[in-house]
Order: structure tokens, then C-alpha cells, then sequence
């Protein structure tokens, strides 16, 4: 629409300048209806004409006023550039008008001076043609309306000056409008960049080198969108990393403060919860393990790194003060470049330290059976042939040579110590025998099985076994099969459920065992329970309930937890206890189900 009213301006203007110019409307006279009507049409349409285009540059400076009080973007160069176009404008036109003013001043009263006169007064005393008198009537006419003709001539120059302001103003707005409208939509759109929003496009109407800086920009947006969603891959990618690593990994910023903790480190600190950005170290640890922590990071400061092996004390520690109930593990801190953050990278070393303890109670387990072994022998030979000889010939009595009844007070002394001999040697090879197994557990010998057939096999040898206890076993389905040793693996389920009924109070009741299996597919591993609600198993005691000749029940050696997550660990699979909800214990067995 502004295109089409300036294309009908400029042909209306380039219309009265042709027909001014070729003196077409030399005369006009009002001779008829029609002419005064055209008359009243003309003016009209120039006042109309002269309103609409004051309305236009007065709301166009009402607008540009508004604009500057809320601090528009755009509104100062626009101001500027009204200002220079009507500073550079405003003096041509001032110069034309004084000019075209004394112009035409000069020229009425060389005009009508007094020698134009007195050559007039002379034509009207000489004899005078008709070509002559017309001119002469005409002149006369003119010189009665020389003040008309003035006021119309500076009428005139006034609407030529006010309409050369106008254009000057309206080519100011449009100039003004061309440049800050691509800079406003620029600017936006560094806004919107600065926000986040990079699919953000400058979408606007541009020409020349603005229309060039619009394009930069924009190629400059996609750019920043498609290497946002590149890092946007590779934070995925290095979060899924951190929260699959076993070690616990976390960075804090300036101020000690987390800015990024993965799964691991939440395990092995005891931490309830998922969500600790921003938590200060102080609330991470507390007493010992604040102080390793602070002066690790203080150290990694200073430095660039810092390591050391402690004992941590997760949250839920018994707090009893004894180094066993916690977690040893290695702490190493580096200094992160460019910052003054930290990074924590903490290595559990339970495993390492269980593993090398059961390396090393084998080793000590396999001596102890053979040099204890080895004397065994001769002690239950001898106590046999005492008792073999003493109720064959009886007893001398004071060296007399008098045989006394075996059945006497020396008899009993002599068959009760020979019983107690044997008793403690047969439980002395009992003890080991265990000892052998553990120190030459035979390797497991992996086949495709089910394991819920292995767990059947369990529980059908505790049937009467344990009055008032329910086994109740709970498949998943169908499992798929997986590598294992049958007699092995069966040995661990046999072990872990006579552990469960031997963990019951005699007064409790309700005594239940709970087996259940079920296939992981997230992670493709089998997963087997075993849970009872019996007295559980103390805080203190679940990181050393797998140690060697570490047990709960105050007698026998030990070694059953050791042998089955050993058995466990030859399977490639892993064992893990924790209580059970509301009471008990739960053991938790997990093979993978390609081997």
C-alpha cells in the first residue's frame, strides 16, 4: 500500500508540472457549473491531500516520540537520521524559498515600476490596435491583483516548502526504517542466542550489507545450534561414562561446591537422594573424611594434583569408630585447567583388598591343612590303641600286679579322654577338610543351564529340614539359559538358604524365605533373591560378611559366605547383601546370561 499511494503521488505531481509547464492552464476562467465544481474539486483535493500527509508526519513523529520514552531499540538512530535529513534538507529549501521570495518580489515591482508605466501611458495616448487594447486590459487587470498574485506565489512557495519537508522526513523515517529494522531484528536475535533459543532465524527484509550481516547471523545461529547439539551428544555421552563407572567421579566449582556427581560416588559416600548439584563438600562428608576431602582439594589447588588411600565411613556407619566399617579407597584430586574447580575421581578398593585377603587366607588356609593334618593322624591312632589295649587288659593298680576292672574311677578317666581325643581330632579334620576346599576350590566347569531348576534342586533338599520355616519361590517365567556349574552354583543357593533358617529367633512366628529370579534385559543378567525376615544382619557387619573366617553365628570357621562369592566370581557374576525392608537380610546373586 505505501508503494501504490507513492506511485499515484508522484504521477499527480509529474501531471500539474507537465501541464503547468506547457501553459495548458494559462487562463481559467469560471465560466459554468462545471468549472466551479472542478474548482471546488482541486481545492479539496489539495486540502485533503495536505491533511493526510500533516496526519502521516505527525504520527510518525508522535510514534518516534513514544518510541524514544520506552527506549525502543531503533529509536535513536532514527532521531539522528530525522535530524541530519531535515538539517540537510532544511537549508536548500531555505535558500530556494528566500530566493524564489525576492524573485519574486523583484520582478512585480520591475513589473509595475514607473517606467513600465509611463510606456503604458504612452501606448494609451497613441493609436491603439485591438492584439494592443487586450494586452492593455490585461495588464491593467494583472496590476489590480499584483498583491493576489503575491500572496498566491508565497502561498505556493509555502506548500512547496512544506511538502519538500515532508518528503525529506518521510525518506528520513524510510531510511531510518530500512536500517533499524534489520539491526532491532539482529539484536533480538542475539537476545534469543544469549536465552539459549539457537534455533532462533533472523527472518527480516534486508538489502546491501545488512542483508549480508543477516545472513552471517543466521549462518552464524545454525553453526551454534549444530555444535550445541554436538556438545549436547557429547555431555550424554561422557554422563553415561561417568554414571556406568564403578569409580566415583565428582567436580566442584570455585567454592566447593558440586557441580557434577555420578552414581558410584553417591554408593560408596552413602548418600540418600540423586539430586546434589550445587551441595557443598561439607555436606558430602563429615569429621575424618571432610578433613582428607578438604585437604585433597586444597592440595589439588596448590599443586595442579593430590592422591591418598584412606578408610571413608559412608553416612550409614554404625559410627562405632571401627576402621572395618567403612570403605577403603583410593582419593585422587586434580585441579581442573582454566578454573579453580576440582575434580575427585575415588577408586573402591573393597574388591581389590577382599580378593587379595582371600588370596591370602587361601594360601594361609592350604598350610594350615597340611601341617595340621599331618599330626592329626598319629594322635588318632594313639588314643585308639589306648582305648583298644585298656579294654583288652585292664589297669595295674599301685605297681601290686593286682588287674582292677576297667569299669572303675581310672577306667571312666581313661575312656573320656580317649572319647574327647577322637571327638576333637574327627572335628579338627572336619575343620580341615573345610580349610582344603576353600584353599583348592576345584575350578568351575561352565555349561548352558537353567537356573531355576539349580534353585529347585536347593530346595528340594530342605524339605522337613527346618520346621516352621516357608521357602517360597517366586520364578520369572521362562529364563534364558546361561553358563554355569551346576553342583557349584547349587552349593551357593544350599548355603545361603541354611543360613536364612539359621537366622530366625525360636519365639518368631512368621518365618518365611523368599527366592525369586528374574531376567534383567536392560542389562542382560539373571538375577536371583534370596530374602527372609528374620533378625537381619548388623550395619557393621555387611562389608565383612564375605570375609574368610568372618561369621555371624559365633561357631564354625567362616568360610560358607567366602566359598560362594568365590563361586559367584568364577561364574563372572557378583553377590551383594543389604537388609531387607521391613526386617532381614537379602542377598542379591547376578550372572550374566552370555557368560
Amino acid at each position: 500500500m505505501p508503494w501504490v499511494i507513492g506511485l499515484l503521488m508522484a504521477a499527480t505531481l509529474t501531471l500539474l508540472v507537465v501541464l503547468q509547464s506547457s501553459n495548458l492552464w494559462k487562463t481559467f476562467n469560471i465560466e459554468s457549473s462545471s468549472d466551479l465544481i472542478m474548482l471546488y474539486a482541486l481545492s479539496s483535493l489539495n486540502f485533503i491531500a495536505f491533511i493526510v500527509f500533516g496526519f502521516i508526519f505527525l504520527r510518525s513523529i508522535i510514534k518516534l516520540i513514544r518510541e524514544r520514552r520506552t527506549f525502543e531499540l531503533g529509536a535513536q538512530i532514527k532521531t539522528r537520521l530525522l535530524i541530519y535529513f531535515f538539517a540537510v534538507s532544511l537549508l536548500p529549501i531555505i535558500a530556494m524559498a528566500a530566493f524564489s521570495y525576492l524573485f519574486l518580489n523583484r520582478a512585480l515591482e520591475r513589473w509595475f515600476s514607473q517606467i513600465p508605466q509611463q510606456v503604458l501611458q504612452q501606448t494609451r495616448t497613441a493609436e491603439q490596435t485591438p492584439a494592443v487594447r487586450d494586452a492593455l486590459a490585461e495588464l491593467d487587470r494583472l496590476g489590480k491583483q499584483q498583491a493576489t498574485i503575491r500572496s498566491i506565489g508565497l502561498l505556493t512557495l509555502g506548500v512547496l516548502t512544506f511538502l519538500l519537508m515532508f518528503a525529506s522526513s518521510w525518506i528520513a523515517f524510510y531510511v531510518a526504517r530500512g536500517l533499524t529494522t534489520p539491526i532491532k531484528a539482529l539484536a533480538e536475535g542475539a537476545s534469543e542466542i544469549a536465552r539459549g533459543n539457537l534455533t532462533h532465524r533472523v527472518d527480516v527484509l534486508a538489502e546491501d550489507e545488512l542483508a549480508i550481516l543477516v545472513n552471517a547471523f543466521n549462518d552464524m545461529s545454525a553453526r551454534l545450534e549444530a555444535n550445541a547439539v554436538e556438545i549436547a551428544e557429547r555431555r550424554r555421552y561422557i554422563e553415561t561414562v561417568l554414571d556406568t563407572l564403578p569409580t566415583g567421579v565428582i567436580s566442584f566449582d570455585p567454592d566447593d561446591h558440586v557441580s557434577t556427581i555420578n552414581g558410584a560416588a553417591i554408593e560408596i559416600l552413602g548418600l540418600k537422594g540423586d539430586d546434589f548439584a550445587g551441595v557443598s563438600v561439607v555436606d558430602l562428608a563429615e569429621g575424618d573424611d571432610l578433613k582428607v576431602f578438604e585437604r585433597l582439594i586444597g592440595r589439588a589447588r596448590r599443586v595442579g594434583n593430590a592422591s591418598d588411600q584412606t578408610v571413608l565411613k559412608p553416612a550409614n556407619s554404625n559410627g562405632d569408630g571401627n576402621a572395618a566399617d567403612g570403605r577403603t579407597v583410593a582419593i585422587t584430586a586434580s585441579a581442573l585447567p582454566a578454573e579453580s574447580g576440582v575434580v575427585l575421581v575415588i577408586e573402591d578398593l573393597s574388591e581389590l583388598i577382599a580378593a587379595q585377603r582371600a588370596s591370602a587366607w587361601q594360601e594361609v588356609a592350604r598350610r594350615m591343612a597340611h601341617e595340621i593334618k599331618n599330626p592329626l593322624t598319629p594322635i588318632q591312632l594313639s588314643a585308639e590303641r589306648i582305648a583298644k589295649r585298656f579294654d583288652r587288659t585292664g589297669h595295674e593298680e599301685l605297681g601290686i600286679g593286682k588287674r582292677i576292672n576297667d569299669k572303675g574311677p581310672i577306667g571312666d578317666v581313661v575312656h573320656e579322654s580317649t572319647a574327647t581325643i577322637l571327638r576333637e581330632v574327627s572335628s579338627l579334620k572336619s575343620m580341615v577338610d573345610e580349610f582344603s576346599r576353600f584353599a583348592r576350590l576345584p575350578d568351575a566347569k561352565l555349561e548352558a543351564g537353567d537356573v531355576n531348576a539349580v534353585v529347585y534342586q536347593a530346595i528340594a533338599g530342605f524339605e522337613g529340614k527346618f520346621p516352621g520355616v516357608l521357602i517360597d519361590f517366586a520364578e520369572g517365567g521362562e529364563l534364558p539359559e546361561v553358563l554355569l556349574d551346576e553342583e557349584q552354583l547349587k552349593r551357593v543357593f544350599v548355603n545361603l538358604i541354611e543360613n536364612a533358617a539359621e537366622a530366625f529367633n525360636s519365639e518368631q512366628s512368621d518365618r518365611r524365605i523368599e527366592i525369586t529370579t528374574r531376567h534383567d534385559q536392560a542389562r542382560d543378567i539373571i538375577v536371583a533373591e534370596i530374602a527372609d525376615n528374620g533378625k537381619g544382619i548388623p550395619a557393621s557387619d555387611l562389608q565383612k560378611l564375605f570375609q574368610p573366617y568372618f561369621s555371624t553365628k559365633g561357631r564354625g570357621t567362616g568360610l560358607g559366605l567366602a566359598i560362594v562369592k568365590r563361586i559367584i566370581m568364577e561364574h563372572h557374576g557378583r553377590i551383594v547383601v543389604a537388609a531387607n525392608q521391613p526386617q532381614g537380610a537379602r542377598f542379591t546373586i547376578e550372572l550374566p546370561v552370555n557368560g
